[in-house]
């Protein structure tokens, strides 16, 4: 492991195991300070690298609305305390975070998820589900973005130039099963559950969907419309060969592997 790839994930474990409990007492004090009472709010629910930032950003672009990243991407004490705190320190009168499933099931001690999920939603926030129906996509932009350190651009930032990465194959497949059992954890919690569905396929992949599809989320929300403008930019090529170097290798495993119909 380069020294660059070690400092970058012992940064990443110290931020996950130990910042959240600073930032969640220093979060304490400005809501205490100066924190407000929201007028409307809402989770937006779903797995990593599914099209989460894309539609915050598009959010966002909204004048009224202020939607969080994953205040709970860190281990903190009381999860309902953060979501609280975060909530009053919202500088717009709608206010949203991103919970990531992993989060909820492994990450936060919860000892039941569903339960948290109808606390929110008993607590006045509405609930949006984002989905990205093919695994194998969500699973190559995570493992692209760790392999770049990098997880997002921006819109007219330079190009840097693509690195292929090589994947372990057995490893590919393994990660494509634990992106299936995620699959299956959001199903069982949200079953019952009132939530606006969003696909990233038919909703937010091509962007001449995105006012269509803003115009259901503001809706439900209650809100105006607001013409939706997005900050970011894919970092993946729709081709495989063009981000990985052993493409044919990974295609050619998956056939074999039951995940043929990830590669239409």
């Amino acid at each position: 492991m380069s020294l660059k790839r070690l400092l970058f994930e012992s940064k990443k474990w110290l931020s996950i195991h130990v910042a959240g409990y600073v930032l969640q007492a220093k979060d304490s004090i400005k809501a205490a300070l100066k924190g407000r009472k929201v007028e409307a709010k809402f989770v937006l629910f779903g797995k990593g690298r599914s099209g989460t930032t894309l539609l915050v950003s598009l959010m966002n672009s909204h004048p009224d609305l202020f939607c969080d990243g994953e205040i709970l991407n860190k281990k903190v004490l009381q999860t309902k305390n953060r979501v609280r705190t975060r909530e009053r320190l919202s500088p717009k009168a709608v206010y949203g975070f991103k919970l990531l499933s992993y989060q909820l099931r492994d990450l936060q001690d919860l000892p039941d998820p569903k339960a948290f999920l109808q606390a929110l939603i008993d607590d006045g926030y509405k609930l949006i589900h984002l989905r990205r129906e093919n695994n194998l996509r969500q699973v190559l932009s995570r493992l692209y973005a760790e392999h770049r350190m990098t997880y997002h651009a921006a819109k007219g930032s330079q190009n840097a130039p693509l690195e292929k990465m090589h994947l372990d194959v057995d490893d590919l497949l393994v990660q494509l099963g634990r992106s299936a059992s995620l699959d299956r954890f959001e199903a069982e919690v949200l079953e019952g559950l009132d939530f606006l569905y969003v696909s990233y396929e038919k909703d937010l992949e091509d962007n001449t969907k995105h006012p269509e599809t803003m115009r259901r989320v503001f809706s439900f929300l209650e809100l105006d419309y607001h013409e939706p403008e997005a900050a970011l930019k894919k970092i993946t090529t729709k081709k495989l060969s063009g981000f990985i170097a052993n493409a044919d290798e990974v295609e050619h495993a998956l056939r074999d592997s039951g995940y043929q119909s990830f590669l239409d």
